[in-house]
């Protein structure tokens, strides 16, 4: 599943996110969480900035998705807002 986001807090133009889920054995199932983005700024100080300062955020944003997705699947709760 690609989502496309649309409202964000960082200094990007576009960013989409993408979960694929695959069979890792008959009991589990593995999940990958990529997000892709494109930052406003270009040259050498949007390539830093999104390698630094965002790419952490990031991480940390799909740790949280994450997280979520694992307690939503071990309760059935509904997870996040809206």
């Amino acid at each position: 599943m690609r989502m496309r986001l649309s409202e964000f807090d960082m200094p990007m133009k576009r960013m989409e996110a993408e979960f694929s889920l695959y069979p890792s054995s008959a009991t589990e199932t593995a999940v990958t969480f990529t997000v892709f983005y494109e930052m406003k700024m270009g040259g050498l100080f949007g390539t830093l900035l999104g390698a630094t300062v965002v790419h952490r955020r990031l991480a940390k944003m799909a740790a949280r998705v994450l997280d979520g997705l694992a307690h939503h699947v071990a309760t059935g709760e509904s997870v996040g807002g809206s």
